[in-house]
């Protein structure tokens, strides 16, 4: 709610933030309680992608100082998946290269989780009545996680 968003200084504390003011606003009041998921469509918030990769990387910069405004716990969740996939993908090329597994059962480990990706993007894809994206699930998570990996790495060196 509009008084909500007044009470609690609007966005006067991130002025200084070039991009995401937004989300440290949301990270810092949201709570359980004056919080909930949407999937109608009338929630959805559509915002249009950069139609080059300069002005895409700078957004992605300018969304990474948004971190800073992020309580500790909020960082650790936001790099858990991150760590996860370094250790899900490491022991799968540890295991296959050491072969202390058959190679078969590894394998067959890293399908099921492309299986299982692809399932629950196929469910996201209906609620957002998005199509044909969910067969390109591992691909966008193998690209994010490099992706994302860089740019956080970058220094961030701005001009006032």
């Amino acid at each position: 709610r509009r008084a909500f968003f007044f009470s609690k200084g609007a966005l006067i504390s991130h002025y200084s933030i070039p991009d995401g003011a937004d989300d440290i606003f949301v990270n810092r009041n949201a709570t359980g309680r004056n919080t909930a998921v949407s999937l109608h469509k009338d929630s959805f918030v559509v915002n249009k992608a950069p139609d080059k990769f300069a002005p895409w990387r700078q957004t992605r910069r300018h969304r990474t100082v948004t971190y800073n405004g992020h309580t500790f716990a909020q960082k650790m969740a936001g790099a858990a998946n991150g760590i996860a996939l370094l250790f899900f993908y490491g022991a799968a090329v540890a295991l296959f290269a050491t072969a202390l597994f058959p190679w078969q059962i590894v394998a067959g480990v890293v399908f099921l989780k492309f299986v299982w990706q692809i399932l629950a993007f196929a469910q996201l894809e209906k609620a957002l009545g998005e199509k044909n994206l969910c067969w390109f699930a591992p691909l966008f998570e193998i690209y994010f996680f490099f992706s994302n990996t860089f740019l956080i790495l970058l220094p961030l060196k701005y001009k006032k």
